[in-house]
């Protein structure tokens, strides 16, 4: 019982720590120009769609492009704040590493940032998920996809140093 009450204090103090940190979010409005004209060879379908939120003491920005030509398609998003859902998935992410004979789930390294590589082999589809600092992720998702270096070859066109400085 003690233990019981030990571990409730414990996450008690860690929610009021968690809730009395300020969050801090980029503005996606910075990262507009950084975005590639081409990625993959193919050309930005429409306009980048970003949005910067605030949910009391928590933000968070994300800007995403699509790139299709034909049935071709890569959709690129930056997300920074640590209330944005995929850099938590992100987080938890980091630590699997799992391969099926459908599925490959990696983490490896992309331009020095540590990164999580996930391809559907059956439905040859992917994404990566590059952590450019902390609490800000790189997401590139593309169809088409039947290797991993088909995702690293994405990711190398991608300014993810002049993202990351901002």
């Amino acid at each position: 019982m003690i233990h019981r009450q030990k571990a409730a204090w414990k996450l008690v103090l860690l929610l009021v720590l968690l809730v009395a940190l300020p969050a801090s979010a980029a503005d996606y409005k910075k990262w507009t120009p950084l975005l590639p004209e081409t990625l993959g060879g193919l050309p930005q379908s429409g306009q980048p769609n970003g949005v910067n939120m605030e949910m009391g003491e928590n933000s968070w920005s994300s800007l995403e492009q699509k790139y299709s030509k034909q049935s071709r398609t890569v959709r690129l998003m930056i997300v920074s704040g640590t209330a944005a859902p995929q850099a938590q998935m992100f987080q938890g992410l980091t630590k699997l590493e799992m391969e099926t004979e459908d599925k490959l789930i990696r983490t490896i390294q992309i331009k020095g940032f540590q990164s999580v590589l996930s391809l559907n082999k059956k439905r040859n589809e992917g994404s990566v998920m590059i952590g450019i600092k902390q609490h800000t992720i790189v997401i590139i998702e593309a169809n088409q996809i039947a290797d991993p270096s088909d995702l690293t070859n994405l990711a190398d066109q991608v300014p993810l140093a002049r993202i990351a400085a901002e």
